[in-house]
């Protein structure tokens, strides 16, 4: 595998577009997206099969997947199972969506299921009274939150980050013999140029992002969450996703306006026992 690899994910065609001139396409191989420029002209061979019109460039990526493509075959085309497998035997993977808004980068990362969920905490955030008064209205918003969408939204729904963790915590628990884990999730938002740790106590506190002594990068007092499940990690995140700046629009009610960065550190250290890792300790870590 590619150290960098660049896929693109066309979103499906809304009602309200027009269907015959679609813009965007993917050829049949499914390594070249192809967009139509109406302005300029072309010749037909130059057109991907499928192209309507002239004026179309075409593209070559890793891959490019259609509208009609599933959270599964996305999954399973970018790799993923072997880059957070990577991950927990120690290394740095990054998983970045780039997109205009509407695009899908909050359906592919996360799915409809977490999202509906940070959706609800968002409006119990809005109710008055007391503190102790609107936690418990938060709580119980959010269970009948997730009853609601447990039975709106099935698992296929969910996006990488869902998945990831699942995968994740099945393959630590395949690697207990030989070594043991600790997991921890943070998450930050990049908002009007200042950073926000939306899982620490104070979200109006600006964190200072620093170099550190290998010559990356780090935020000073960013909160780590542990996480010892797949659930105990889907809960902090969502818990800090409410907390990010949203404003509604014509084609995205809850439409996120800043950069945010969540984070899954597995530290492993091996098992000295016969059959394990001989105390070898490892660092790695899942940013998306």
């Amino acid at each position: 595998m590619n150290r960098v690899q660049v896929v693109v994910r066309v979103r499906p065609v809304l009602p309200h577009e027009d269907v015959e001139h679609v813009a965007v396409s993917c050829s049949p191989e499914a390594d070249k997206v192809q967009v139509m420029l109406p302005d300029k002209s072309i010749t037909n061979k130059q057109q991907l099969p499928g192209a309507s019109r002239s004026g179309a460039k075409s593209y070559s990526f890793d891959a490019c997947l259609p509208g009609k493509t599933t959270q599964a075959e996305l999954f399973e085309t970018c790799g993923m199972h072997e880059l957070v497998e990577a991950a927990l035997d120690g290394y740095a993977v990054t998983i970045f969506a780039f997109g205009q808004t509407g695009s899908g980068k909050t359906h592919t990362m996360i799915g409809p299921r977490l999202s509906r969920m940070v959706d609800s905490g968002n409006s119990a955030h809005s109710k008055p009274g007391t503190q102790q008064q609107q936690h418990q209205q938060h709580q119980q918003q959010q269970e009948q939150q997730q009853q609601q969408q447990q039975k709106q939204y099935s698992e296929a729904d969910d996006g990488l980050l869902p998945r990831c963790l699942d995968v994740a915590f099945k393959s630590i628990q395949e690697r207990t013999e030989k070594s043991e884990f600790v997991v921890t999730a943070s998450c930050l938002e990049l908002y009007n140029e200042i950073v926000t740790d939306l899982l620490g106590p104070d979200r109006t506190r600006q964190c200072q992002v620093r170099q550190d002594a290998q010559g990356g990068f780090k935020v000073d007092g960013l909160t780590e969450a542990p996480c010892k499940s797949a659930a105990a990690a889907l809960r902090a995140i969502s818990r800090a996703l409410q907390y990010r700046h949203t404003r509604a629009h014509a084609m995205n009610e809850y439409s996120s306006r800043s950069h945010c960065l969540m984070t899954f550190n597995f530290a492993s250290k091996g098992r000295l026992e016969e059959g394990g890792d001989k105390g070898v300790r490892r660092y790695g870590k899942l940013v998306l």
